[in-house]
């Protein structure tokens, strides 16, 4: 493409391919394609009349060539090199250079066995005619001539050879054959104008060809350009709606781990609760057994207060820090009752809690005083004693039960023991542990439990 370019005159294009093709050979390491395009822009730049430039390309075309001796060739483009390289240096006032030049490119031969050689010749009688050698010049011309007329090589170096021959014979006072040579030109340059016809239509052709292949170039950059576009917007496309596939999955398997865990703790409240409803229906069966009406009246209106509680708040989490307090008072005036003031017991809030709106776990503090009284105190062979204290500790509610019970090694021994052929069973703190590691791991709250052995 660049040499279309090249042969309609469009040089900014055509070194724009030239160099982009230069970039591509150099780093494909074709020494041979190299060589070829730095002649080109030579050529090219000579015709801009960028001698300078022209010449430093040949340079490197020559370069090359001496460098990569597997270059087909050689020594054809040996002379070529120097020729055009010549030639630059004769447009830029560098007789001597362009005349050690075309000599080496002629390699010492007198007899021309080609196009170049021909041209070489023509640059010859350029060079001795401004050094008025003009016999020297006329031997040259004669011989470029004499080839391009067998060869028929109808270009614009045969007219350049004839009107050089004809300053030649003019300069050397030869007229007549001066003007011999002007009669031949005229037949050339009819020949050459024929020529030139041809090349122009051939022009024409080529731009044709070559404003088509821009064009679908452009249309194919165009349809490349839109299939980018629609795979990166189908790419987003699904990209986003993995993202929210896998966010709606994710969140229903956040939801149905947190109804799981809601349902455990439901179940651990439903397993709690009957296990303190059947300790407290014991005392009373142990009330009406002893015939104490007044007493089982009395006992059982504060647990049916209490079982309506549980009942309210079987299917809260958490309940008011008051209401909760309240059920707990409840449950230690039952329990005072049922072991007959065994125990003594009291209740302390720290002034800051009063003023608060708190939620706690419901039933969470009932099995650990439960557990107080039934291992612990009821064990005891003298008066038992209960703390129920409730203060703040930066951010946190801190509940601490304190009583003078046997001991948790003690009591252990005594519910390892048989009672009618049963063991013991203890659920209400394992069940309260779980649940709040359960409220833990869903996030509800921070919460931990420790039990410390008094010396």
């Amino acid at each position: 493409m660049a040499d279309s370019y090249t042969f309609m005159n469009d040089h900014k294009r055509a070194e724009e391919h030239f160099r982009k093709a230069l970039s591509f050979y150099i780093n494909d390491k074709d020494h041979d394609a190299v060589m070829r395009i730095y002649i080109s822009l030579g050529e090219l730049r000579e015709q801009q009349n960028g001698h300078i430039d022209a010449i430093n390309y040949f340079r490197k075309a020559l370069t090359v060539l001496e460098q990569h001796k597997e270059i087909p060739y050689r020594e054809h483009f040996f002379s070529y090199i120097r020729m055009v390289w010549a030639k630059s240096s004769f447009n830029d006032g560098q007789f001597h250079t362009a005349y050690n030049l075309y000599s080496k490119a002629l390699n010492n031969e007198t007899v021309v066995g080609g196009s170049v050689d021909a041209a070489c010749m023509v640059g010859l009688g350029e060079v001795h005619i401004k050094n008025k050698n003009y016999s020297e010049a006329v031997n040259c011309l004669e011989k470029a001539t004499s080839y391009f007329e067998e060869k028929k090589y109808y270009k614009p170096v045969m007219v350049k050879a004839y009107v050089k021959l004809i300053e030649a014979y003019e300069l050397s006072h030869s007229f007549e054959k001066a003007d011999a040579n002007w009669r031949r030109l005229s037949i050339v340059k009819d020949s050459a104008s024929a020529r030139q016809q041809r090349k122009e239509l051939n022009e024409l052709n080529i731009r044709y060809e070559l404003d088509q292949n821009e064009k679908q170039i452009i249309q194919y950059e165009t349809e490349q350009k839109y299939i980018a576009v629609i795979f990166i917007f189908l790419s987003g496309l699904l990209l986003i709606t993995f993202f929210f596939v896998w966010l709606f999955v994710s969140r229903q398997r956040i939801n149905y781990l947190s109804e799981k865990r809601e349902l455990e703790m439901i179940a651990m409240r439903a397993q709690m609760n009957p296990h303190f409803i059947f300790n407290c229906l014991n005392s009373i069966n142990d009330f009406i057994i002893k015939s104490e009406r007044e007493l089982s009246s009395n006992y059982l209106a504060k647990f049916a207060k209490l079982i309506r509680y549980i009942l309210n708040n079987s299917r809260t989490t958490f309940v008011m820090f008051e209401n909760e307090l309240n059920a707990l008072r409840l449950y230690l005036e039952l329990e005072s009752m049922r072991f007959e003031g065994k125990f003594n017991y009291q209740v302390v809030i720290a002034p800051e809690i009063e003023s608060l709106e708190l939620e706690i776990p419901s039933m969470i503090v009932q099995p650990y005083i439960e557990n107080s009284i039934w291992h612990g105190i009821q064990h005891l062979a003298g008066q038992g004693n209960l703390l129920l204290n409730f203060k703040l500790k930066g951010r946190y509610l801190v509940c601490t039960i304190e009583d003078n019970g046997i001991g948790r090694p003690a009591s252990s021994n005594l519910t390892s023991s048989k009672k009618n052929g049963k063991m013991v069973e203890v659920h209400g703190t394992q069940i309260a542990q779980e649940r709040l590691n359960q409220m833990v791991k869903i996030g509800y709250l921070r919460a931990g439990i420790r039990i410390v052995e008094s010396a």
